[in-house]
């Protein structure tokens, strides 16, 4: 599963089987954990979701739904209705560069009714450093 000849074999595209792959390496040992539970489990399914805004990167979990025991036959459609086409499925978005943004200063007090304070100071400097305190 960190080949990603494994993930285009999936349906994944090219690009899409490489960030699966390698972050399949990099979460190596959380994957063998989640797989275990698989076994255990019948409902549980492997989650795979593609992040592809900023740094393109793959997260994995585990997903659970009911699972009949009995396959459920779907309902005839009526001689009133059209029959229905499936829709296509989303092609997955293109990384977009991240944004850019004009925030220089942001200072936030919060001041609970217990009596404790949290204050947030963000700050940009000329030269493009950035100072964040908490």
């Amino acid at each position: 599963m960190v080949k990603a000849s494994t993930w285009e074999a999936a349906g994944y595209s090219s690009a899409e089987a490489t960030v699966i792959a390698r972050d399949f390496g990099r979460n190596y040992y959380k994957l063998v954990n989640l797989l275990q539970k698989m076994t255990y489990q019948k409902d549980l399914h492997l989650k795979v979701i593609l992040i592809t805004k900023g740094y393109v990167k793959a997260e994995f979990g585990l997903q659970s739904y009911y699972v009949p025991d009995t396959p459920v036959t779907p309902e005839e459609p009526k001689d009133s209705e059209a029959p229905v086409t499936p829709e296509e499925p989303e092609t997955p978005e293109v990384p977009e560069p991240p944004e850019q943004s004009d925030l220089k200063k942001l200072e936030i007090q919060v001041t609970y009714t217990t009596g404790q304070q949290i204050q947030l100071q963000y700050q940009v400097n000329s030269n493009g450093t950035i100072k964040v305190q908490y």
